[in-house]
Order: C-alpha cells, then sequence, then structure tokens
C-alpha cells in the first residue's frame, strides 16, 4: 500500500482513557519518491 501510492496520510491520536480528551494529535502527509520505490 505505501509502494502503489495508496497511502497519503497518518494521523496519531493520543487520547485519555478516562476522559477521551485528545492530548496530542499529529499529522503526517506521506509522499513516496516514485525512482527510490522502482529501485527498491
Amino acid at each position: 500500500w505505501l509502494e502503489s501510492g495508496k497511502l497519503q496520510r497518518v494521523v496519531l491520536v493520543i487520547m485519555s482513557k478516562a476522559t477521551s480528551e485528545v492530548l496530542e494529535r499529529w499529522n503526517f502527509k506521506i509522499e513516496t519518491d516514485g525512482e527510490v520505490v522502482e529501485k527498491g
């Protein structure tokens, strides 16, 4: 899924178990380098 370009974004959320409050939220945009993917 990474090599085929199907993955575009990953979101990591850290929440409080007791209150369900969002403590941290990180968004990562995934960009692949086609040349590197082809070479392996």
